[in-house]
C-alpha cells in the first residue's frame, strides 16, 4: 500500500481516470483491490478493460464473472472478445498482444485516461530480460518492462513491477480475495509459458538460487543505461532529416564507438527498420565511400558521413540524393 500511494501521489492529475488492464488473474486481481484501497487516501476514477482471448471453454465464463464484480463494486468495465480474425501471424502471443494494445489505444481515445495500468511484476519483468539475453538484444533493451512508460501518446504505468508474484498471491490469500488460473499461462504451447514452468526453475536449481531478482537488477541497470545514452544521443537525432523517400542522417564524430552503435540503433529503431549486427559493423566500420544494403522493403545508403533510409534503390533515386 506504502509503496503503491507513493506511486500514484507524485502522479495523479485531477479529474483524469485510469485504465486497469484486468484479467481476474492474480497480479491484476492484486492490483485492483490495492487500487479500491488507496482510493480511501487519494481520490480518482477507475475503469477496468477485460481480454478474453478464446483460448479456452471456460474464459467467457470468467469473463461474465468480473464484469459482476466490477458492477458490484460500480466500476465501468469494458469487454473485448477476440475471434479468429484476430490472430493473423501464425504467433498467437504476438497478436494476442496486438490486439490487447489496440483495444486500450481504443478506449484512451474516448475517454482521455491519464494512464493504462498494468499488473506486471518482478516475476515478469526477470523472464522478459532472460529472454532477451537470449535472443541477443543490445544491452540496452534488456529491460523491456518499465515502472512508467509511453505507447504513442498513451502513459503506461507498471507501479507493481518491483514487488514479487507470490506476494501479490500471499496478499490475495490472507483476505480471501478470489483469483482465476489460466493454465496458458504454464503452457509450453508458448515461451514464456517455457520460461515460467520450465528455464527458470531449471536455471536456478543448477545455479544453486533464485535468479529473479538478480534478472530483475541487470533489466534495471540496463534501464538506467539507455536513459543515458537517450539523453546524450538526443541532440544528434534531433539532427535527422527527411524528405519524400526516406530520412538521412549525417554522422557525427563520437569519442566511443559504442555511443555511435547506440545513436543507430535508436534512429533504426524510430524509422521501425530492422537491420542486422552484420550490416550495422560494417556501416560503421566499412572504409568504402559508398555502401549499399538491400533490407525487407527499405534501403540503407551510406555515403561517405550521411547515411539514409529509403524507400527505394539508391539508383533509381541518383538526382535526388545528389542534390541533398
Amino acid at each position: 500500500m506504502k509503496l503503491l500511494i507513493s506511486f500514484l501521489k507524485g502522479r495523479l492529475l485531477a479529474g483524469r481516470p485510469l485504465l486497469l488492464g484486468y484479467s481476474g488473474g492474480p497480479d491484476s486481481e492484486a492490483l485492483l483491490q490495492l487500487l479500491l484501497e488507496c482510493q480511501s487516501h487519494i481520490p480518482f476514477e477507475l475503469h477496468l478493460a477485460h481480454v478474453d482471448h478464446g483460448w479456452r471453454e471456460e474464459s467467457r465464463n470468467e469473463a461474465e464473472v468480473l464484469e459482476k464484480r466490477a458492477q458490484s463494486l460500480s466500476l465501468p468495465f469494458f469487454l473485448k472478445t477476440l475471434t479468429t480474425a484476430d490472430f493473423k501471424k501464425n504467433n498467437l502471443e504476438e497478436d494476442a498482444r496486438n490486439a490487447r494494445i489496440e483495444f486500450f489505444y481504443a478506449l484512451h481515445e474516448k475517454y482521455t485516461y491519464q494512464a493504462l495500468l498494468l499488473a506486471h511484476q518482478a516475476d515478469d519483468h526477470a523472464e522478459s530480460v532472460l529472454k532477451r539475453v537470449f535472443e541477443g538484444a543490445h544491452f540496452s533493451k534488456l529491460c523491456a518492462l518499465f515502472e512508467e512508460t509511453k505507447w504513442q501518446n498513451m502513459s503506461v504505468w507498471r507501479p507493481l513491477i518491483g514487488v514479487r508474484k507470490r506476494e501479490l498471491i500471499s496478499y490475495l490469500k490472507r483476505r480471501n480475495i478470489p483469483f482465476f488460473t489460466d493454465p496458458t499461462n504454464q503452457s509450453e504451447r508458448f515461451l514464456r509459458g517455457k520460461l515460467r514452468s520450465q528455464l527458470l526453475p531449471l536455471l536456478a536449481q543448477h545455479f544453486g538460487k533464485e535468479i529473479t531478482d538478480n534478472l530483475c537488477f541487470l533489466g534495471r541497470e540496463s534501464g538506467r543505461l539507455k536513459d543515458y545514452f537517450e539523453r546524450k544521443m538526443a541532440p544528434h537525432l534531433e539532427k535527422r532529416q527527411t524528405f519524400a523517400f526516406g530520412s538521412f542522417l549525417d554522422l557525427p564524430t563520437l569519442s566511443e564507438e559504442m555511443e555511435m552503435q547506440f545513436l543507430l540503433k535508436e534512429w533504426f529503431t524510430k524509422e521501425k527498420c530492422s537491420v542486422s549486427r552484420e550490416i550495422l559493423e560494417e556501416i560503421m566500420h566499412s572504409k568504402e565511400d559508398e555502401l549499399v544494403f538491400a533490407l525487407k522493403k527499405r534501403w540503407l545508403y551510406r555515403r561517405r558521413n550521411r547515411l539514409f533510409i529509403l524507400d527505394k534503390a539508391p539508383s533509381a533515386l541518383k538526382e535526388i540524393l545528389n542534390k541533398l
